[in-house]
């Protein structure tokens, strides 16, 4: 969105050019802009926050590798957001600094022997 900004006169942008001066015409209307209904934007997404899958390895398998009980697990959190939000995360769209949660997958395998 900031390649799409203000760079020369005669060009027609929803984005004003970049200044440092806070008092200048621009870094007023960036003032303006905070404080109005343009930060504003939809946020619905659709989040897969937790996936957990188990498998219990059959009994003749068990019995070959002289094991009494077997559990084979995947977990997961966070796998995928979709959304057109463009910022970091539509879930803390009101807090600026707050990352995303983050992606974490668990792969385990849990045997009891005789």
């Amino acid at each position: 969105a900031m390649l799409d900004r203000w760079q020369q006169p005669g060009r027609q942008t929803g984005i004003q050019r970049f200044t440092q001066d806070p008092a200048s015409p621009a870094g007023m209307a960036y003032s303006y802009a905070l404080n109005s209904d343009q930060t504003i934007t939809g946020a619905s997404f659709i989040r897969c926050k937790s996936l957990n899958i188990a498998y219990q390895l059959p009994a003749r398998w068990l019995q070959r590798l002289r094991v009494n009980d077997s559990h084979f697990f995947i977990q997961a959190q966070n796998l995928f957001t979709i959304t057109n939000y463009k910022g970091i995360d539509p879930e803390t769209a009101a807090q600026a600094v707050v990352y995303p949660p983050l992606r974490i997958c668990t792969v385990g395998l849990r045997l009891s022997f005789y």
